[in-house]
């Protein structure tokens, strides 16, 4: 009898589950700083469970494309994605606020606008501000708690003087510091914020290593791939530093990640794409060198930054990415892989913009949540799966650029040290095509494999991943 009320008890449950399901919607709301992004792991999990649930980021947050001091200039301009949303609901459905940090500030707006479409409101760890002073006062409150100047630690306070205003307009930047001892002092390396407000690039919140696990090893730079960002290299960042590898940066590529660039408005050619690589290997001083890790589309990246720049490259080593010569066209690659994906009936969502000046539209290319989850996050947990669909951005093949640059040339490109690494469960750069590749090349010096990696290695197997690029490091580091 028990087990039958145990299972009873279980039915109504998932009934009582079912019918929240048609009339509340669960929205998550982001604290200062930070955006959709930081609920990927609750969103897994209310989903696994059959809720209806909503990330979004608030403007110019996270991966927004609007600008703070140029889009957003309100707290109300800031809250509109989440006004919106709200607005937008069906005709007796509610929602389920549930607002972190400073987002409490934002579902206090909504709350005072929609009070009919608010089941219920939480509060985590968040701003609450009552009925009788004004929404700041709860914030001037905690700033009578941190009155010197150095319990702010590395945060970072600007003044933006705007067109129309009179007085000067606001922000602020969360350092490493702060994050790692005020916000994410509890979280494992690899929890912690892939990402910073949005005028940072990758700053873990991760523990020091210690004095005597540091070494002294060549800085590694990670270059993401198309659509993607800094984040996607969180768990390789974190794993290298807890081995004692502490000069790795990830960098935001134009218009990817949280760069605040916009495709095609700000970034409308590769080598804007491509600048902020270019400007960091310009920043490298003479005799010194890095590694360069490229996935995917980031291997050409690596290429235009290995033939400007060679001397300043130890190895490039292309983690399942494109891989150009030094007879063809950069686009040759790339031209080739679509027609192999367009065989496969793998096809994503392309938008000829058409600008101004140029002979041919800018190719916009967008992935979709199923192209991801089948393609190229097969092996991975569905947290990073989520972690993804509330991170890619739109991006571009850029294949008018590419397709009329000049092949790279053997004594830039062709003189830097190639490592290539495959992953043969890579359902997107397959593993006949990434030979082909090599092949096609002819100068890689080393080919290593990771058995059971799809195309996001980093993600799905970032301790065998950081494994052969620590032996790469530790090999370069003592030439």
């Amino acid at each position: 009898m028990g087990g039958k009320r145990e299972l009873g008890r279980e039915g109504e449950r998932e009934r009582g589950r079912e019918m929240a399901g048609k009339q509340l919607k669960i929205i998550l709301v982001h604290g200062l700083g930070h955006g959709a992004w930081s609920w990927y792991k609750v969103a897994t999990s209310l989903r696994a469970d059959g809720h209806s649930v909503l990330t979004l980021d608030l403007a110019a947050a996270g991966t927004s494309k609007y600008r703070m001091a140029e889009d957003v200039l309100t707290f109300a301009d800031y809250s509109k994605p989440l006004m919106e949303a709200i607005a937008e609901l069906s005709e007796g459905q509610k929602a389920v606020l549930i607002g972190h940090s400073f987002g409490g500030q934002t579902l206090a707006l909504a709350m005072d606008t929609f009070p009919h479409k608010i089941a219920v409101a939480i509060f985590v760890a968040a701003y609450m501000p009552d009925t009788v002073s004004p929404p700041s006062s709860v914030f001037d409150k905690l700033v009578e708690y941190f009155p010197d100047a150095a319990a702010w630690m590395d945060v970072e306070f600007k003044e933006v003087r705007v067109s129309g205003r009179e007085q000067p307009f606001h922000t602020m930047l969360f350092g490493p510091q702060f994050l790692r001892e005020k916000l994410y002092q509890l979280c494992a390396p690899e929890s912690g914020a892939p990402l910073n407000y949005r005028r940072a690039s990758l700053k873990l919140p991760s523990k020091e290593p210690k004095e005597e696990m540091s070494k002294v090893a060549l800085r590694v730079i990670l270059i993401h791939g198309s659509s993607h960002g800094a984040w996607c290299w969180y768990k390789v960042v974190a794993e290298l530093r807890s081995r004692g590898y502490n000069s790795v940066t990830a960098i935001d590529l134009a218009a990817s990640g949280v760069d605040p660039r916009r495709i095609p408005e700000d970034v409308r050619s590769f080598e804007d794409y491509n600048r902020p690589l270019m400007e960091l290997m310009s920043t490298v001083p003479d005799g010194e060198k890095v590694i360069l890790v490229g996935h995917s589309f980031g291997g050409l990246s690596l290429a235009f930054a290995m033939d400007a720049f060679p001397e300043k490259i130890a190895a490039a080593i292309f983690l399942t990415a494109l891989l150009p010569d030094t007879l063809h066209h950069p686009f040759y690659v790339i031209d080739r892989q679509l027609q192999e994906l367009s065989k496969r009936k793998i096809e994503p969502e392309m938008k000829p913009v058409v600008i101004p000046g140029r002979s041919e539209p800018l190719i916009t290319v967008c992935f979709h949540s199923n192209v991801l989850a089948t393609y190229f996050y097969q092996n991975c947990s569905f947290e990073d799966l989520t972690l993804a669909s509330m991170m890619v951005r739109p991006t571009s093949t850029f294949s008018e650029d590419l397709s009329n640059s000049s092949p790279f040339t053997k004594e830039g490109f062709g003189s830097v040290d190639k490592i290539y690494i495959i992953c043969n469960e890579d359902a997107l750069i397959i593993e006949d095509y990434v030979r082909w590749m090599i092949q096609n090349n002819g100068n890689v010096k080393e080919t290593i494999e990771i058995k059971g990696a799809d195309h996001m290695p980093m993600l799905s197997k970032p301790r065998e991943l950081c494994q052969h690029l620590a032996s790469i490091v530790d090999k370069y580091s003592i030439l």
